[in-house]
Formats: C-alpha cells, structure tokens, sequence
C-alpha cells in the first residue's frame, strides 16, 4: 500500500482529515508557530498515526532565510522533541551533493545527541544520475540513522526519467530501504501504477486538498490528461497563507473529503 500524507489548512485539519488518515508530513517552523497545529499532531500521534517532520524548504522556495543551516537545524531538533514524530526528514541541498550529505550527517547526530528515537529520511541530489545514486547510497550507507530515501518530483525534468524508475533504481540498490515521494506531479501517474503499492511507502502534497478546495474532482482515472488544471497554492492563500486559509463552503470541504477518499481507496490503505 501507499500513503497520502495531505497537507491541508490549519483551519480546516479536522474538517477534512478523516480518522482514516493514518501517515502525515507536517511543517517544522508551523509546530514552533501555532499551538493548534502542535496539538493536532501530538493527539494524532498519541492514537498511532505516522507523522513526519519537514523543514519549510517548498513553502521558503524562492525567499532567502536569514537563519544559517546550523539554526535551521536546531530548530528542526526543537520541534522533534516538541512533537515526537515518527520520522524526520534530514535536510539537503538540491544543487549540491556533497553539501546534502554534510548536512545530513550533522543534523543526524544532532538528533541523537538530544535523544530523538524515531526515523530518519535523507534526500539525495546530484548534477548527474550516477551522482544522484551515488549520492543515495551515501547517505544510506554513512549518515546514522536513515532508513528512507526521499524521491523529489524535479528528478523527472532533472534527469529525464519518470519517477517511479529512479524509485524502481534505488530499491534495486538496497531492497530494504523505504521510499517517500515529495509531493505529487500535476498528472498524478506516479501514484496511479501498479508498482507504486509496492515500491513506495507514502508521499506528501497538498495538491488533493487544493483541487478539493476548488471544486475539482480528482478520481483516480488512469489517464494523467483527465486530471484537472491544478489551481496551486495561490488560489487558496499561497505558500504560507495557505496554512491559515478558512472557507466555511460545505461543498467544497465536501470535495476535498471526497478527494482524500478516492485515493486512499485506489491506494489500499
């Protein structure tokens, strides 16, 4: 099976998030932020649900940050121990391999130095495809703790090559490693394989929110040209607004349930 962990607003979490909703990915500087938020999570946590804690790298996208790595790291640790999460995604950098490994190994044993027990997932880089692998095997085989590999959507402009097959590469390399997908292309076929179920183990996005929240249907179709135009972010608030977005519109919170529910049907969870 494969997860959707949905990234949804704020306002809306337990409006739109069944109880069926087992796996989450949630944003570190939004647990440090807003006690809601916190709180959501941690009781999501207490009944056994799957959480992952992530940097703001997507929302921050195009916006400098004065805070240097270190300071993104410490940050990152403080909102471990605030949450517990399940896993943390250790952080990187997309235009340097050696730079993703160097950060990965110092975050990783800074979380063992506080204490932190869960998960770790790395994200590898690289300017070619044997860097990218080469960088993967690294970061399994020499940073502490990493049992996932996450697999961004630019590897497929990146390298030419559709995203399930570099998920099909690393899990040929190393058969145990677990796979996670950051985010979800607008087509969506990469969740609408067969071998996705197989492969992967969850992926993130709030894509199925957003289209929801617009009152498009996103069943699955098998037909990536039948998906519907993806509104983006901007549509319901941008990058950041988007977390703090309210609409009290009983149809549209109705297509977004009904979205959450046709994929984890498709996907067996």
């Amino acid at each position: 099976m494969t997860a959707i962990c949905h990234i949804a607003p704020i306002p809306l979490l337990s409006r739109v998030l069944s109880m069926e909703e087992t796996h989450h990915l949630v944003i570190a500087d939004l647990i440090y932020s807003d006690p809601r938020y916190l709180a959501y999570y941690q009781n999501r946590i207490a009944r056994g649900d799957f959480v992952i804690l992530d940097s703001a790298a997507f929302e921050n996208q195009g916006a400098l940050t004065e805070l240097p790595m270190a300071s993104l790291i410490t940050k990152q640790v403080g909102a471990a121990l605030n949450l517990q999460p399940s896993e943390v995604v250790l952080p990187d950098d997309m235009d340097d391999a050696a730079k993703t490994i160097e950060w990965a190994t110092i975050a990783s044993d800074r979380f063992f130095e506080f204490g932190y027990e869960g998960q770790m997932m790395a994200v590898p880089h690289g300017k070619t495809y044997a860097e990218y692998l080469a960088t993967a095997k690294e970061l399994l085989d020499g940073v502490r703790g990493v049992t996932t590999l996450g697999v961004q959507e630019e590897v497929e402009e990146l390298f030419d090559k559709e995203r399930l097959d570099v998920v099909r590469d690393l899990k040929s390399h190393n058969p145990d490693v677990q796979i996670h997908l950051l985010g979800v292309t607008e087509h969506a076929l990469e969740l609408q394989h067969p071998d996705t179920k197989a492969l992967v183990r969850t992926c993130d996005t709030a894509k199925f929110v957003v289209w929801g929240l617009n009152k498009y249907e996103t069943y699955p179709t098998l037909k990536g040209q039948e998906m519907p135009p993806y509104p983006g972010r901007d549509s319901v608030g941008g990058r950041w607004g988007y977390f703090n977005y309210k609409t009290e519109d009983g149809l549209a919170l109705h297509q977004v349930r009904e979205n959450i529910r046709y994929w984890r049907e498709f996907l067996d969870v």
